[in-house]
């Protein structure tokens, strides 16, 4: 109540209204595919006051939305024109790349009996694809049988590709070393 200086009262009601305090929602999170550093975050704030300012983790944006990122928990803050801040912390996942590791084994003595055994990791292997170059139409990820030569192979999966060189060589089979010796057979001799 109010009271004035001759002991008037009177009540009266007065509405102040709060600004709610800034809620920030996390709207995109695209995976990092093939660790080509492609994830993407979106976020948006609501019940804040514009001009709303944005940092970012590593300073990986000053906006709304972050590109252009690898696996891994990034932090953003908003404040907004009233100083109010909110934040939170997104993970970027990852979709794996593919990976070729392998081995060779020689060929021996021209036979083209050369190998190429491979392990090919992927985020979706039940996708993949395999190919080789130089004209080979094995769609498998090992070769046998091959003769002496560089040969790549390139694997597929939804997402992802890679190469990797191989190189099988030759190794040369055992050499025989052999002395002549001469002699004279005499005239009349029978062999049996």
């Amino acid at each position: 109540y109010v009271a004035d200086s001759n002991d008037c009262k009177d009540t009266g009601y007065i509405e102040v209204w709060a600004n709610p305090y800034p809620v920030m929602s996390v709207d995109t999170i695209v995976e990092e595919k093939c660790e080509h550093k492609n994830g993407i975050i979106t976020v948006s704030v609501s019940y804040a006051r514009e001009p709303i300012r944005y940092t970012w983790t590593s300073n990986v944006s000053v906006a709304p939305m972050a590109i252009g990122l690898k696996t891994g928990s990034y932090n953003v803050k908003a404040t907004d024109g009233n100083g109010c801040e909110v934040d939170t912390t997104v993970f970027v996942p990852s979709y794996p790349a593919v990976k070729i590791t392998g081995e060779t084994t020689p060929e021996s003595c021209h036979r083209k009996d050369g190998t190429i055994t491979t392990i090919v990791t992927s985020g979706a292997p039940h996708t993949l694809k395999y190919a080789w170059s130089g004209g080979i139409t094995d769609t498998t990820n090992n070769l046998e049988d091959i003769p002496v030569g560089k040969y790549t192979l390139t694997a597929t999966d939804s997402l992802c590709s890679a190469g990797l060189e191989f190189v099988v060589e030759h190794v040369d089979g055992p050499k025989a070393d052999f002395d002549v010796v001469s002699y004279t057979v005499p005239t009349g001799s029978v062999f049996a």
